[in-house]
C-alpha cells in the first residue's frame, strides 16, 4: 500500500506482487478542496502508531461540514479499512471509489456488514468501483461508518 500527497490530501494504492513484480490493482479516486462530498474519504492528516506489534495507519480529514477518518490494518494477507464520517448535514454521497488499472492480479474486496451498511458497487466498462455506505436511515448529525477488506 503506497499514499501519496495529491494537493490537500492522501491518496492511497493498493499494489500486488504479480510474478515478483508489484503491480498496481486500486487508485483511490480522491476529490478537489471544494468538494463538499468527494468520491473517496478526503485525508488531509496521516499518523502511524504500532498497536500490538501491528502498524496501524490513522488519518484524518475534512470537506463541507464533515469530518472523515480511516484506520488502515493489516490482518495475514489483506489490508482492512475502517471508514467513518461524521456528517452535519444530509450527504449525497459516502464511500470509497477507486480506480482499477488493471484486473491482474486479482483482489477480492468484501464489505462488512457488521460495522455499518455498505455495498460494493463495480462498474466494470470504467474500470472502477465504489464501497457506498447505505444514507437510508441516516438522520443528521451523525456518523456514518463502513469497513472493507481487500485481499487476494
Amino acid at each position: 500500500m503506497l499514499f501519496e500527497r495529491q494537493g490537500d490530501r492522501w491518496s492511497h494504492s493498493v499494489e500486488a506482487l504479480d510474478d515478483d513484480a508489484w503491480v498496481t490493482v486500486l487508485e483511490s479516486v480522491e476529490g478537489t478542496p471544494s468538494d463538499p462530498w468527494p468520491p473517496s474519504p478526503p485525508l488531509q492528516q496521516l499518523h502511524i502508531e504500532s498497536r500490538d506489534g501491528h502498524d496501524v495507519l490513522l488519518l484524518l480529514g475534512m470537506a463541507g461540514q464533515s469530518h472523515w477518518s480511516l484506520a488502515v490494518t493489516a490482518e495475514r494477507e489483506a489490508l482492512v479499512f475502517d471508514v467513518a464520517c461524521r456528517c452535519r448535514a444530509m450527504p449525497e454521497q459516502v464511500g470509497s471509489a477507486y480506480h482499477q488499472p488493471t484486473t491482474e492480479p486479482d483482489v477480492v474486496v468484501e464489505v462488512d456488514s457488521e460495522a455499518g451498511s455498505a455495498n460494493c458497487v463495480e462498474f466494470p466498462l470504467q474500470e472502477s468501483m465504489r464501497i457506498e455506505a447505505n444514507l437510508t436511515a441516516v438522520e443528521p448529525p451523525t456518523t456514518v461508518r463502513w469497513r472493507y477488506t481487500i485481499s487476494r
